[in-house]
């Protein structure tokens, strides 16, 4: 080869040359997971805010139509139902027909305790689902599982949104309000527990109008996010939310008392009253399912569905939770909203006013 060695032609890639590859690879990835779930999760907020519109729409339609927004809870005597029995229906439940649920509303009864322990209506709800009731960032599970008599094997949608029945007055201030109540004293698991206003729009038993709302429909929050898990003490996530029995369930009947009192049953199912702060999610009491007068949701324990009046409004998204406005509009509330500003917004007639940002 005239004195010459020719270099033998490569093929492929050297150990070193593919490692430099994979590593470029692993980077790539590594910087475009975090995109990803960001547009995921932008995703997933814009599809709640649309929910919470939705929802808005019902509760007008629902107002358009009966000239009052829908009880918070009721027990289905008139002009909700044909008769009075305990445990009726909840404002989820009486704005089916104006969230495309026409279909699923009209084969519930209204008599006879329809919101729990009712067998049709318990076979009615099994493996039921509404999406516009469920937020896709929550990560609380999907399901809860009872039936007529208590736990059981049938599938319960869990939603994460929750009426706002009012604040704790005394969060606000010098501001005075005597529409508020504290359970009685509570068996096991958060039965009678919490403290139950009725100074919002959506509570056991609630009659409110649009014109009601003198703070303005802009600044009053009439329903909210409760979506997400609240750690105990002993560091176990706890899906404790005010919906744990079902968006089906509203309440007794108020035993000669005030609405708000409820007969000193102060138990809140898909209502909750304002005491905490936004996204209060930690540092809660895992309890040994007692409750004392005026206790709160961190008196539950373990599975227990029965929990109080105020558990906080959570959301899995960064920075604070989408609230739904009396006008139909939605906004974002910041984890560092003060308690005295929530506490105006939950009340629709306090006298005043607060704004936050569309």
């Amino acid at each position: 080869m005239n004195g010459s060695q020719t270099r033998a032609k490569r093929d492929g890639f050297t150990l070193i040359e593919l490692l430099v590859v994979i590593a470029i690879i692993a980077i790539l990835i590594a910087l475009l997971v975090p995109a990803v779930q960001k547009v995921r999760e932008a995703a997933a907020r814009t599809q709640c805010i649309n929910n919470l519109k939705q929802i808005g729409l019902a509760l007008h339609g629902y107002h358009d139509a009966r000239k009052v927004l829908p009880p918070g809870g009721t027990d289905n005597r008139p002009p909700w139902g044909p008769v009075s029995s305990p445990w009726g229906t909840g404002w989820m439940a009486e704005i089916l027909p104006h969230v495309e649920q026409g279909s699923l509303y009209s084969k519930f009864v209204f008599t006879g305790s329809a919101g729990w322990a009712n067998a049709h209506n318990d076979a009615v709800l099994n493996g039921a689902v509404v999406p516009v009731y469920r937020c896709p960032s929550s990560p609380l599970p999907i399901h809860a599982y009872f039936n007529a008599t208590g736990y059981g094997t049938n599938t319960i949608q869990l939603a994460t949104y929750v009426g706002i029945a009012g604040a704790d007055p005394r969060l606000i201030p010098g501001y005075g309000d005597a529409r508020w109540n504290y359970g009685g004293p509570g068996n096991t698991c958060c039965n009678s527990g919490g403290l139950v206003s009725a100074n919002g729009t959506l509570f056991p038993f609630s009659k409110i109008t649009l014109l009601a709302i003198t703070d303005g429909t802009s600044n009053t929050i009439i329903v909210s996010e409760q979506g997400d898990f609240l750690t105990t003490t002993d560091g176990v996530k706890r899906d404790w939310t005010n919906g744990r029995l079902g968006w089906l369930i509203g309440t007794t009947h108020p035993g000669g008392g005030p609405a708000y009192q409820n007969g000193g049953d102060a138990r809140l199912f898909s209502m909750n009253t304002i005491r905490y702060r936004i996204n209060q999610k930690s540092g809660w009491n895992p309890g040994d399912g007692s409750l004392s007068s005026g206790g709160d949701c961190s008196s539950a324990v373990g599975v227990c569905a029965n929990l109080g009046s105020n558990i906080p409004l959570t959301s899995a998204h960064t920075g604070g939770i989408n609230m739904l406005f009396g006008d139909g509009t939605v906004r974002f509330g910041s984890d560092s909203m003060d308690m005295p500003t929530l506490a105006t917004l939950a009340i629709r007639d306090d006298g005043y006013k607060v704004t936050i940002p569309d």
